[in-house]
C-alpha cells in the first residue's frame, strides 16, 4: 500500500446533522469541475453507482452522520472525495498519492483548489495537507475526534515534526550517500537514481494568529531581496515594499515581501522603536516569522526576543 494525501481543514458545523453541511458543500463542484481531468485519472467512482454514472459522475455530496458506534459524520462525494468531520476537524481525502500531489503541478492544482473550496464552505481560512501514513506529519489525523482547533493542530506539527515546507513542491529530501547504501549495499550515483523521502507537511492559509518576533539593536541587515531569497530560494518571484533606497542597501528598517503564488505567504519588518532600534516581524505565518528574525539577527546581530502572537480581529473576512 502507498501513501495518499490527507488535507485538514476545521468547521463549526453541528455533526448531528448533515443536510445542512451537503447544502453547504455544493459550491465546490465548480472546483471540482475545473480540474476534471484529473478527478478522473486519480479518483474512483463507487461501484454501486449505475454504469452511465460511472464515466461521468454527478457532483453531488451523500452524508452519513455519526453514530454512537463512530463519532465521525463522513461525506462522499464524486471520485472518491471523502470528508469526514469530527469535533472540530474536517479530514479531506481523494485517494491521491502523496508523490504525486507533491511531485505533480497539475494535481497539486486540482487538490488545493478542492480543499480550499471545502474550508471556503465550512468557515476555514487553512488548511494542512500531510501524508496518511508513514511519516511524522500523519499523525495529525490522530486529533480528529478531539475539539481541536487547526491552530493548535499547526503548533503541534511544529513541534513534534518541524516547520512547514515553504511551498509542496519542496516537501521532502534526496537521501544520502550512507543512507543510500544502507538501503541498499549495491548502490552507487552512477548506476542508480537515489531516493526520496517525502517528509514534511504544507500549510496553506491565513490563520487566527499574527505571529511577532522582534529584534532589538541589529546592525546593519541583508539586502531585501536576500531576505526573501532566503525564504523561497534564488529567482523567486515576490513584490515588494520597503525603504530601502536601492537594491543593496543595508539600512532599511521597512520591509514587506510577499511571494506571488495562489496563497501569497507574506511577512512585514516595521521598527517599533527607533532609539534603540528594535525591528518587529509579522507574519501569519510563525515558521516565516522566526525565519525571517533569525536570518536577520544571524546577519546583523542584534537580540531575538520570544515570539508573541495575537489574535486576528478578523478571522473570517468575507
Amino acid at each position: 500500500m502507498g501513501v495518499d494525501t490527507i488535507a485538514i481543514t476545521e468547521h463549526t458545523l453541528d455533526t448531528g446533522t448533515t443536510g445542512g453541511a451537503v447544502t453547504l458543500l455544493e459550491p465546490v463542484a465548480d472546483a471540482i469541475r475545473q480540474h476534471e481531468a484529473i478527478w478522473k485519472k486519480w479518483g474512483t467512482v463507487p461501484k454501486r453507482w449505475p454504469i452511465e454514472l460511472r464515466s461521468d459522475p454527478p457532483l453531488t455530496w451523500r452524508a452519513r452522520p455519526a453514530t454512537d458506534n463512530y463519532p465521525f459524520t463522513e461525506i462522499e462525494g464524486p471520485y472518491g472525495i471523502r470528508l469526514v468531520l469530527g469535533a472540530r476537524l474536517c479530514e479531506i481525502s481523494a485517494l491521491v498519492r502523496w508523490g504525486a500531489f507533491i511531485e505533480d503541478e497539475a494535481v497539486q492544482a486540482a487538490v488545493t483548489a478542492l480543499c480550499k473550496a471545502v474550508a471556503s464552505c465550512l468557515g476555514a481560512k487553512q488548511v494542512i495537507y500531510i501524508p496518511d501514513s508513514a511519516y511524522c506529519p500523519s499523525l495529525a489525523m490522530n486529533f480528529l475526534e478531539q475539539y481541536m482547533p487547526l491552530e493548535a493542530v499547526i503548533d503541534w506539527l511544529s513541534r513534534e515534526c518541524g516547520p512547514p515546507a515553504p511551498t509542496i513542491s519542496s516537501i521532502g529530501r534526496e537521501l544520502s550517500d550512507d543512507e543510500m547504501r544502507a538501503l541498499s549495499p549495491g548502490w552507487n550515483s552512477t548506476d542508480y537514481a537515489r531516493a526520496v523521502e517525502r517528509d514534511g507537511y504544507f500549510v496553506e492559509g491565513e490563520g487566527l494568529f499574527e505571529y511577532l518576533v522582534n529584534i532589538v539593536k541589529p546592525g546593519p541587515r541583508p539586502p531585501f531581496d536576500q531576505v526573501a531569497e532566503h525564504l523561497w530560494g534564488a529567482n523567486c518571484n515576490i513584490d515588494s515594499d520597503g525603504d530601502s533606497r536601492t537594491l543593496g542597501d543595508t539600512q532599511w528598517t521597512e520591509l514587506t515581501i510577499e511571494l506571488r503564488d495562489a496563497d501569497k505567504p507574506r511577512v512585514d519588518v516595521d521598527p517599533i522603536s527607533t532609539d534603540p532600534l528594535v525591528l518587529q516581524v509579522r507574519s501569519f505565518s510563525a515558521h516565516l516569522a522566526q525565519e525571517v528574525a533569525g536570518f536577520i539577527a544571524g546577519r546583523s546581530g542584534g537580540v531575538i526576543e520570544p515570539m508573541q502572537k495575537r489574535e486576528r480581529s478578523e478571522f473570517w473576512p468575507k
